[in-house]
């Protein structure tokens, strides 16, 4: 009998590569194992050279210090690379544009074993015009074979949570850009992990969830309205307002937001409330309908240990900032407030005013620990007062120097005595 017969068949092994590292098209190789590999007699595979005889655990972690273009090579070199260098290849998904998303949900559709590595996936389109429902169903089988997503974020817009309905994967993070309707309601109900929730898009139909829906949500960001329904009988701690245009940053507005934010489970302590100009004029906000804006806040939440006001091309006056002084006074256990505005020319980017702000407002709130403002950041030291996070940062670099210094003159004492002991120890020697 021909010992070619006793040889087994030839195997090989199938190898995905990650699309975004070629150009957004699928890849497969096979490779032909080396016959110094084979054994006739257990027919099987016999461990020769270095690689098969380092542990397991190494070549995992010769895996982990690679480079994330060098992982397809790498897969190419033994099945228990292959199986590493996937693992990390799927596992964390970056930024994916239009041109190689076909690409990548074509291999999570076709290959559920590479699909359940995922752990994080972004996706985002510029336009939406020119989706067909082919591209919506390949995204929904994709998805559907992630079982073990735990944070996605999507910018895709229109109605497409409705392809994701039945999706096996439990979010604890979730960043989707869409319409709000009865689709995107039942299925962001589906996450029952949900913890962290930021919602960007319009209201085309309203829906309210199950009030047992969501119930370990602690942060949450979108419009007023969504965030009115949402929060109370949620554990919510930490919300983020979007408004969509400063002619709603008013005291109406943000009094029955203040008021529903006070029916969380959980205090909310951190507030954040972003105006956006898609108009991108520059808009001078109007001063007494700021601050009455503002001092609704405590009255419904006075527990707030951090707020911020950022602001687009919105113009922030004098007049606005020292109404915040006032506001501040209301908060007896704020520790943080940041303001900051994108306009290069209101009184923000003023450094005589900004210098002043910190200490002022410490005056009125001296649980206040920490001022942002655009250009740096300010923090209460115990001996120092006010001092910017730059010059505090450069006053502990003199402080490791001193101390290196110290160090180093202590050193050099000590090897002068020893020596001064060594000599003297000679001397004693020489006269006995």
């Amino acid at each position: 009998m021909s010992s070619n017969l006793l040889l087994p068949k030839k195997r090989y092994v199938e190898v995905a590569v990650d699309s975004a590292t070629d150009g957004g098209k699928t890849c497969v190789y096979y490779v032909d194992p080396s016959p110094a590999w084979l054994t006739t007699a257990t027919h099987g595979w016999t461990p020769t050279g270095i690689v098969p005889q380092l542990p397991v655990e190494l070549l995992y972690t010769i895996v982990l210090q690679s480079d994330r273009h060098q992982l397809p090579t790498l897969a190419l070199v033994s099945r228990v690379f292959c199986s590493a260098a996937q693992r990390l290849l799927f596992k964390d998904v970056p930024l994916v544009t239009l041109p190689r998303l076909i690409g990548l949900l074509s291999i999570l559709a076709s290959c559920p074993l590479l699909a359940s590595f995922v752990r994080t996936l972004v996706i985002r389109t510029t336009s939406t015009l020119g989706l067909l429902d082919g591209f919506y169903i390949l995204l929904s089988r994709a998805l559907h074979h992630t079982s073990n997503l735990k944070e996605l974020e999507i910018h895709i817009g229109g109605s497409h949570p409705k392809y994701l309905r039945g999706c096996a994967f439990r979010l604890k993070d979730l960043i989707i850009e869409a319409e709000w309707n009865a689709y995107t309601s039942n299925w962001v109900e589906e996450q029952s992990e949900l913890e962290c929730f930021s919602f960007i898009g319009p209201h085309s139909e309203y829906k309210a969830m199950r009030r047992d829906a969501l119930p370990k949500l602690r942060r949450v960001s979108g419009p007023p309205m969504m965030l009115v329904t949402l929060v109370p009988g949620r554990p919510v701690e930490r919300v983020q307002v979007n408004l969509a245009h400063p002619i709603f940053f008013n005291s109406g507005v943000l009094g029955n937001l203040s008021r529903a934010l006070a029916f969380s489970t959980s205090l909310v302590s951190d507030l954040c409330v972003l105006i956006r100009n898609t108009s991108g004029i520059t808009t001078t906000l109007d001063t007494w309908e700021i601050i009455d804006a503002l001092n609704v806040i405590p009255e419904a939440i006075p527990n707030l240990q951090a707020f911020s006001l950022v602001t687009g091309s919105c113009f922030i006056n004098r007049g606005i900032l020292t109404g915040i002084g006032g506001f501040v006074e209301r908060l007896p256990h704020l520790k943080r407030i940041d303001v900051k505005s994108k306009n290069k020319h209101d009184s923000l980017h003023d450094v005589v005013i900004t210098r002043q702000l910190a200490e002022e407002w410490h005056k009125r709130c001296k649980t206040l620990k920490t001022v942002g403002l655009p250009g740096d950041l300010w923090i209460l030291h115990r001996h120092l007062g006010w001092i910017s996070a730059q010059a505090r940062s450069e006053e502990i670099l003199k402080q490791v120097k001193r101390l290196q210094d110290r160090l180093d003159a202590t050193l050099r004492v000590e090897v002068s005595g020893s020596n001064a002991v060594a000599t003297l120890v000679e001397h004693n020697h020489d006269a006995e």
